[in-house]
């Protein structure tokens, strides 16, 4: 069985700098990810870069990663991009609690950028207050 996004490409590409516009926010709040992609490689390819987050302090129990954002770049050779998800509280880090409500829950969360959901690259946390 391969991990979502196990593809293979005719190129490599390094993930750098990830890096969050506001490291905390409410429960109704939203932010942005971004992370550089550089294209190591000798020829142009094309990447899938993906968002997964994991709840750390989650009531109930939750999958390990859920996938958050997909975003398709195509890259030169040597060339790199920013590459930039949005993170909304009510959207990406709700759970439905153990009284069936769906709700956004006070902790962190650690947001993670890859290729594959079984390669991360690059790891943030955010905290939700």
């Amino acid at each position: 069985m391969h991990a979502f996004g196990s593809g293979r490409g005719y190129t490599t590409f390094r993930y750098s700098g990830i890096r969050l516009d506001d490291t905390s926010i409410a429960p109704d709040g939203r932010t942005h990810v971004h992370v550089d992609v550089t294209n190591t490689g000798d020829r142009a390819g094309t990447e899938v870069v993906q968002l997964h987050v994991t709840d750390n302090h989650a009531s109930v129990s939750l999958p390990r990663i859920r996938l958050r954002g997909v975003a398709k770049r195509r890259v030169a050779a040597g060339e790199r991009v920013t590459v930039s998800f949005p993170v909304v509280a009510a959207r990406d880090l709700t759970l439905v609690d153990e009284r069936l409500r769906t709700v956004v829950e006070p902790g962190t969360f650690d947001l993670t950028i890859g290729s594959a959901s079984d390669r991360p690259h690059q790891r943030i946390s955010l905290t939700v207050s």
